[in-house]
């Protein structure tokens, strides 16, 4: 108190103090909420990645916001768009599925969202580089290769 050298003084730190720790608290509150939507965003579109049709419209009314909005919270937060998300989540289930299972490649891009089995295989390619038999080929030989490394170095113990 004896920095103020009126009640003046001190009503106006006061006020600058109130006002500073209302501004904090309320960045904080945004920031959370900011997370917890982007963390719903994320979890339904993991949930609907199998949907060919899922959009960022469905998302937005989803969580009832404006796909705009949508669209530049996932970007400020993740630096990427919303739909290259989508595909890369996509992309994730359709390696998966190649390295977990047999199942037929044209089943794996249906169950995998994507509506054209060229769009498939062209994003597919350009994420890899590879088809998506020459990726399950290479998955199962470095597979391989990792087996008999281990039954070798079991065999020398």
């Amino acid at each position: 108190m004896r920095q103020f050298a009126t009640l003046t003084e001190v009503r106006e730190w006061l006020k600058e103090e109130t006002g500073r720790i209302i501004r904090q608290l309320s960045d904080q509150k945004g920031f959370n909420r900011k997370e917890k939507l982007i963390g719903e965003i994320i979890e339904y579109v993991r949930y609907h990645t199998h949907d060919p049709l899922l959009s960022v419209d469905d998302i937005a009314d989803h969580i009832a916001l404006s796909a705009k909005y949508v669209r530049q919270l996932f970007h400020e937060q993740y630096g990427m768009p919303l739909s290259n998300f989508i595909l890369n989540e996509r992309l994730g289930k359709v390696k998966e599925l190649l390295e977990q299972t047999s199942m037929q490649i044209t089943e794996i891009a249906e169950q995998s969202g994507f509506q054209t089995k060229s769009h498939f295989f062209t994003a597919f390619k350009k994420a890899t580089g590879m088809t998506p038999s020459q990726y399950r080929d290479s998955k199962a030989s470095e597979r391989l290769e990792r087996t008999t490394r281990q039954i070798a170095g079991n065999s020398a113990n």
